[in-house]
C-alpha cells in the first residue's frame, strides 16, 4: 500500500466514532440485532444470512481442523 493511502485510511479511522451497544441488564444479543449493526448484511434475507453463515462455518472448519487434528495427534 502507499503512503498516501495508508494516510487516507487513518483519516478515517480517526474520524470513525465507535460505540458498542450492550442489552440492558445482560441480555444475550440476537442474531437481528448484529446483523441490524452492518451495512452489508442489513439488506440480507434469512435464507441469504443462512447461506452465508454455512459458508463462514466451512471456511472456518478448513482453517482450524488441520491443525486442531495436528494438535490431537502430537498428544
Amino acid at each position: 500500500m502507499t503512503e498516501k493511502h495508508v494516510d487516507a485510511v487513518d483519516e478515517k479511522m480517526d474520524d470513525a466514532e465507535f460505540k458498542e451497544v450492550l442489552p440492558e441488564n445482560n441480555a444475550q444479543i440476537t442474531p437481528q440485532q448484529i446483523q441490524a449493526r452492518f451495512d452489508t448484511l442489513r439488506d440480507l434475507s434469512a435464507e441469504q444470512m443462512a447461506a452465508l453463515n454455512k459458508k463462514l462455518v466451512s471456511k472456518l472448519d478448513w482453517r482450524l481442523m488441520p491443525c486442531i487434528t495436528l494438535m490431537f495427534l502430537m498428544k
